[in-house]
């Protein structure tokens, strides 16, 4: 749950393409919407008991990230070259280091509704309650 909440509040505070957001998680980390749906496919592997994906999760869709990452930080780079590169000095790309006052900075119902993230948390709830079901019918 730790990682839907993350992408959750991430999405929360993304105007895309206005500029670089730095509140919320953002405030911690430079990426929680890519470690909150990576922590949601690795309890989602684990809860299932299903290691094969769990390996796979592990390692190819974790490089895939960090290529999409690099890749992305060039744009945003060339976007906004002043204030990308105050905040690359200021916050890690993947492993925070240190809470933030700006944690809960700029939070915005309006903002998750407008990137419609409400369907990332549909589709979580009804895999969770689909996989509970299943786990009850096998025992």
């Amino acid at each position: 749950m730790s990682g839907f909440g993350n992408s959750q509040l991430g999405s929360r505070h993304v105007e895309k393409s206005a500029e670089v957001t730095d509140v919320g998680p953002y405030a911690l980390i430079r990426n929680p919407l890519y470690i909150g749906s990576y922590c949601m496919m690795v309890a989602f592997c684990i809860l299932c008991k299903d290691w094969g994906s769990l390996a796979f999760v592990s390692g190819p869709v974790l490089f895939i990230y960090y290529l999409q990452v690099a890749h992305e930080e060039v744009f945003l780079a060339a976007k906004f070259p002043n204030s990308w590169t105050q905040y690359t000095r200021d916050v890690p790309r993947f492993i925070p280091q240190h809470l933030s006052n700006r944690m809960l900075a700029g939070w915005s119902l309006a903002q998750w509704i407008d990137n419609r993230e409400y369907k990332a948390l549909i589709t979580s709830v009804v895999g969770v309650m689909a996989i509970y079901c299943w786990l009850c019918l096998v025992r």
